[in-house]
């Protein structure tokens, strides 16, 4: 071991001496060996071949960072002829904030480059294809951002015609919006998609989160302005968005921040009496966003299953409580109440116990008979009461049926945040064994960390 060391220790000495050196002398691990374009090998080098001869070798290639499509080679049917074009993203030397986009068609076995242009950020984020006139092209739809910035996204949308001579018309700027997220869908149900998208303006001007819908004029190759609303003046941040369609009708579910650790979800339908964007719960209630308000981080979700998005929501339950809460005797107790969007309003769907300190939900399924709920603050403890009980005999009855607490509750030590405890500790009362209550089914509706409900985000 000793001879092995000593034929080494000359290696690692010298390596150690360059990296402390800042690599100066040899930099192993520089940009450019890193991001230059790799050699293609096979049917491709012709391709790469082909696009240096266009744009010269001194680039460097950058693939989308998310989504389908991760390599900056994308090889895609764009018109549809059977024959693949190809979509390179790739930056110039001494121009690495700005990405270019090249396309190359393939004629006869022979690849050529129609188009070359700058993109609108210093990375991809996605890239998409998608068919807004559902004419015989696809669309590019590639989504940027700059320095890394997720979150102020541009998406713009290219319309490809290899039809023209041109290289200016081949690839042909739709619209370029600031966007959170999108979606290409057929909203007014006409035959032709529409491009739905939600973001966040920070301007003084406009200082909040909107939903707007575009729509493609054949007649002036562009995308124009159908409708736009503005979201509760309270939202802070956009966090997710997703949709449903059901009886011919969009609905979209946007979620979003409304300061610290305060979320909700507005809904936004497209009204075809009218041909515009709509925001139903603000028409509904005088408070909106008091409806589906909730402390804990969760996002609407399809949680039975059953194809349409139920909307998480905090409610106070009656008769349950946080004791030995920190300079009072206790709070009320709140939980999680999974609601569904209606014409007349929201419709409960389930009910959640949701411990947000020590990381777990606990379903309020029927099997357990009506309950309230009382909440150790200090160690962690959570007591499942009967309800009946409560009812029928009044208070000081004995009407405990399970309780829940974490594995390390015998410390009295409560963690800094949430998520902190993985294990739960069932224990079910002979009152609860009475009333068909086993500790298997409690653990059966207990989900902790990443496997609850509606943080598949």
């Amino acid at each position: 071991m000793k001879a092995v060391f000593r034929l080494w220790a000359p290696l690692l000495l010298c390596a150690a001496l360059l990296l402390s050196a800042g690599c100066s002398a040899v930099n192993f691990f520089s940009t450019d060996s890193l991001l230059r374009a790799p050699k293609l090998t096979g049917e491709n080098a012709a391709l790469q071949q082909a696009f240096e001869s266009a744009v010269g070798k001194d680039t460097f290639l950058v693939g989308p960072l998310t989504g389908d499509y991760r390599s900056a080679y994308i090889r895609k049917d764009c018109n549809r002829d059977g024959v693949e074009e190809a979509v390179v993203f790739y930056s110039l030397q001494g121009a690495e904030n700005t990405v270019r986009i090249n396309l190359l068609e393939n004629v006869a076995g022979e690849w050529r480059s129609v188009a070359d242009l700058p993109g609108n950020g210093s990375e991809v984020y996605k890239v998409e294809f998608c068919n807004i006139d559902r004419d015989r092209d696809l669309e590019l739809a590639v989504t940027w951002t700059v320095s890394d910035t997720k979150r102020d996204k541009t998406l713009s949308l290219y319309k490809i015609d290899l039809s023209h001579t041109e290289i200016a018309d081949v690839l042909n700027p739709l619209a370029s919006v600031q966007v959170y997220d999108y979606f290409v869908l057929d909203v007014d149900k006409d035959g032709q998609n529409e491009l739905f998208y939600v973001y966040f303006d920070a301007t003084e001007e406009k200082n909040g989160a909107y939903a707007k819908l575009l729509k493609y004029a054949e007649a002036d190759t562009v995308l124009f302005p159908v409708s736009e609303v503005k979201f509760d003046a309270r939202a802070s941040s956009l966090l997710a968005v997703r949709y449903d369609y059901a009886a011919g009708t969009y609905t979209f579910f946007a979620d979003c921040a409304a300061g610290e650790n305060a979320y909700y979800t507005e809904v936004i339908r497209y009204e075809k009496e009218t041909a515009s964007l709509s925001l139903p719960v603000k028409a509904m209630f005088e408070d909106p966003l008091a409806q589906t308000r909730r402390s804990s981080l969760l996002y609407a979700s399809d949680i039975d299953g059953d194809g349409q998005t139920e909307i998480p929501a905090e409610r106070t339950m009656a008769d349950s409580y946080v004791s030995n809460y920190p300079e009072t005797e206790s709070v009320p107790l709140r939980y999680i109440c999974w609601l569904r969007f209606t014409e007349d309003g929201f419709d409960p769907a389930e009910q959640y116990y949701a411990n947000d300190v020590y990381g777990y939900t606990l379903r309020l399924d029927p099997a357990l008979g009506p309950l309230y709920i009382v909440s150790d603050y200090m160690t962690g403890e959570v007591q499942f009461r009967s309800k009946t009980i409560l009812n029928e005999e009044g208070e000081g009855a004995e009407d405990l049926l399970f309780t829940l607490a974490p594995e390390d509750k015998g410390e009295e030590s409560r963690p800094e945040s949430g998520n902190a405890a993985e294990a739960v500790r069932v224990t079910v009362t002979d009152l609860g064994k009475s009333m068909n209550i086993t500790k298997k089914l409690v653990e059966s509706l207990i989900e902790t960390g990443a496997a609850r409900k509606g943080l598949e985000r």
